[in-house]
């Protein structure tokens, strides 16, 4: 079995980054493992304990690109199953977290199995016009609270 672990991952010194290093080689006694990571800088090094994990770095926070170059690397690796490490900013501050979607679309159009981890989750009641200001996305998401 092959898994995409799709994640921040290290030398970023994120909690996803760490929570997934451990995850990943844990999870690479069992089965095969692709860590579609981040790119933080130019000298990011290859970062496993184990040779099962694979280490595919090929995007980058913040930027509107990163969605279309996971997929892509999906596509290349052809998994089994797809996990996504998920926390509001992961993939990058604001306008670029408001576009993970677009990821979720694209993976879903290949029918594969998706296990989604929800990192730093904001309870339902504190999803209110405040909480969308400070982050900056504007209150416009609060519509997205009456569908939940």
């Amino acid at each position: 079995m092959k898994c995409c672990i799709v994640s921040p991952y290290p030398p970023d010194k994120c909690g996803i980054a760490l929570y997934t290093f451990k995850l990943a080689n844990a999870l690479s006694k069992l089965i095969n493992i692709i860590v579609i990571a981040n790119k933080e800088n130019e000298m990011n090094a290859e970062t496993s304990l184990s040779s099962k994990v694979k280490i595919l770095r090929c995007w980058r926070r913040n930027t509107f690109s990163y969605p279309f170059k996971i997929f892509k690397a999906i596509l290349k690796e052809k998994p089994d199953i797809i996990h996504i490490q998920h926390e509001f900013l992961a993939y990058g501050v604001r306008k670029y977290s408001a576009i993970f979607p677009i990821l979720l679309f694209l993976i879903n159009l290949l029918f594969k199995p998706i296990v989604i981890t929800m990192h730093s989750v904001v309870p339902l009641e504190e999803l209110n016009e405040e909480f969308f200001s400070k982050h900056g996305v504007g209150k416009n998401l609060l519509y997205l609270k009456s569908l939940l």
